[in-house]
C-alpha cells in the first residue's frame, strides 16, 4: 500500500516516468523498490530482536533470542544474526549439536535462542 502511494506521489510530482503501455506499479519492479523492502525487513527483525528479544511470530512459539546472560542482542548482534542465517539454512547446525543446539547464525552471532516456559513468556508481553 505505501508502495504504490509512493508510486503515485514521484509520477503526479514528476520525479518518476512510466514507459508506454506501463502503470504504477512497473515502479514497484526496480531495484531501489526491492532494497527499501529489505531494509524494512530487516529493520523489523532488528527492532524486534533488540527490543525484545521476540519477532510476534517468536512469542507465539515462545521463542527468545538473547545473550548468555539473558540480556536483549544489540543492533551489531542483530544484523551478524540476519546476515549469516542464509535463509533458513544456518539452523541445519541445530541437527549436528542434540545436547546444546545452536545454529549457524547464532553461534557467529555469539547469542542464543530459548524456549521461554508460559509464565515467562506471559511476563515477557506484559512488559
Amino acid at each position: 500500500f505505501l508502495g504504490m502511494g509512493a508510486a503515485q506521489l514521484l509520477l503526479a510530482t514528476g520525479l518518476a516516468t512510466l514507459p508506454e503501455g506501463k502503470d504504477a506499479s512497473w515502479l514497484l519492479t526496480s531495484p531501489l523498490y526491492s532494497a527499501w523492502l529489505a531494509l524494512v525487513i530487516c529493520g523489523f527483525y532488528v527492532w524486534f530482536w533488540t527490543r525484545a528479544g521476540q519477532t510476534i511470530g517468536m512469542r507465539a512459539w515462545r521463542l527468545r533470542i538473547q545473550n548468555v546472560d539473558g540480556s536483549n542482542i544489540r543492533i551489531t548482534q542483530a544484523i551478524i544474526r540476519l546476515a549469516t542465517a542464509a535463509f533458513g539454512l544456518g539452523n541445519l547446525m541445530c541437527l549436528f549439536d542434540r545436547h546444546r543446539p545452536k545454529a549457524f547464525q547464532d553461534i557467529w552471532a555469539e547469542c542464543e535462542v530459548i524456549v521461554l516456559s508460559k509464565q515467562e513468556n506471559l511476563n515477557m508481553l506484559n512488559k
